[in-house]
């Protein structure tokens, strides 16, 4: 059997997988507390999430780092089960802040925000959600994340977080314009995989593979 992707690595390399959420319920799940919403996994994302898991079982991995928002806590949890690992629980890893794009229905919104009718997909610079981040934003609480890693003893290890905070971190190892981040998956697969690998001789990020699936296609 071909060795799986994710396995082929140097000793000296650090591998980060970054792993978008399980399927989360659809509707209405406002946190007042965190300003954001907030749903849980539905019934769907905890399968998506077991199989994710027996995946990374193969892998060395050493700990979790994952956001504290509901859906990325449950899929942790699920992961978990069998991976047995230190969690840590970051809210520098939630998600993009939509501001009052997440607060208002869509009629609303373009009622009070009329300038952003344009979809977000579609805009190629990093235009802030109103009350709200950029990607410039995130990157900033993000990166740091990124630099723990490499100054720690950690050589495998798991992200569990948000399809615009992959793009985000993508988007800066490859050098992109914020803006351009919506060029990344539409958006990356939940459950997806990306795989990152940093290079202490060099100093540097690759991008070995992204949005990998695989584990639930056509589930």
């Amino acid at each position: 059997m071909a060795n799986d992707i994710l396995s082929l690595n140097s000793i000296s390399e650090k591998k980060i997988f970054i792993i978008r959420h399980a399927d989360k319920e659809a509707g209405v799940f406002f946190n007042e507390k965190l300003n954001t919403q907030d749903p849980p996994l539905s019934n769907l994302g905890i399968k998506q999430a077991k199989l994710i898991s027996k995946r990374l079982k193969k892998q060395a991995v050493q700990e979790i780092w994952s956001s504290d928002l509901l859906r990325t806590r449950q899929t942790t949890q699920i992961l978990n089960k069998y991976l047995h690992k230190p969690i840590v629980f970051l809210s520098e890893l939630r998600e993009i802040n939509m501001g009052a794009y997440e607060k208002l229905n869509q009629e609303d919104f373009l009622a009070k925000y009329p300038a952003y009718s344009k979809p977000y997909y579609l805009e190629e610079n990093d235009v802030p959600y109103p009350e709200g981040e950029s990607g410039s934003d995130v990157l900033k609480r993000v990166w740091p994340i990124m630099e723990k890693i490499t100054a720690s003893n950690l050589q495998n290890i798991v992200l569990i977080t948000h399809g615009g905070i992959i793009r985000t971190i993508i988007s800066h190892i490859l050098n992109m314009e914020m803006g351009k981040r919506y060029h990344l998956g539409n958006p990356p697969e939940l459950c997806s995989i990306s795989l990152i690998i940093y290079e202490p001789e060099y100093q540097r990020f690759v991008l070995q593979t992204f949005n990998d699936y695989s584990h639930i296609r056509g589930f």
